[in-house]
């Protein structure tokens, strides 16, 4: 029996093939790629919860989920930066809760009662995700995490709404000032 290795002439990225399973590679959008790693974490989450398997999957979950937080808070901020046609530099890094400062200072005063309950709860669940990893490595590279179970049903239903508020906030600012 022969074993499917690598063979000579093989290749990992083509571009033609069935068109179903065509993916159209969108270079340097930030809201596709977000949008791809929230994608990716609910889906692990789905099939988790369908084959009654969560232990392996549990750090690339949470990592696709930080990572939509990550692309996010950066694309808010160059998004509100070019509403108020301010010429700011781009967010580097891994640090959640200080792109986020970031961004409230940018933002605090501008939002209505409603919108400010909201952003309370947001702040308080982007230091959460930076407490547990503080520099993108703990769930990339399966380091000791703080607790010792995740629920991944309620995780991905609070990642859904974080998701909401922050991909509104991108859309207020994208409309409004633009």
């Amino acid at each position: 029996m022969r074993l499917p290795w690598p063979e000579t002439g093989d290749r990992l990225f083509v571009p033609g093939g069935d068109i179903r399973s065509l993916a159209l590679v969108h270079n340097d959008r930030r809201d596709v790629l977000a949008t791809g790693y929230m994608s990716a974490g609910d889906a692990m989450v789905d099939w988790t919860l369908e084959h009654g398997i969560t232990d392996f999957l549990v750090y690339p979950i949470v990592f696709c989920y930080r990572h939509y937080v990550e692309l996010t808070l950066k694309r808010l901020h160059k998004i509100i930066a070019d509403a108020d046609e301010v010429n700011r530099p781009e967010l580097w890094g891994h640090d959640l809760k200080k792109m986020w400062d970031t961004i409230l200072v940018d933002i605090n005063g501008r939002l209505d009662s409603n919108e400010r309950e909201a952003l309370d709860a947001a702040s308080e669940l982007i230091a959460e995700l930076d407490g547990a990893d503080r520099k993108s490595q703990t769930f990339r590279y399966g380091q000791t995490i703080p607790f010792g179970r995740v629920d991944l049903s309620h995780l991905k239903r609070v990642m859904a709404k974080l998701a909401t508020f922050l991909d509104a906030l991108a859309d207020y600012w994208s409309a409004d000032y633009s």
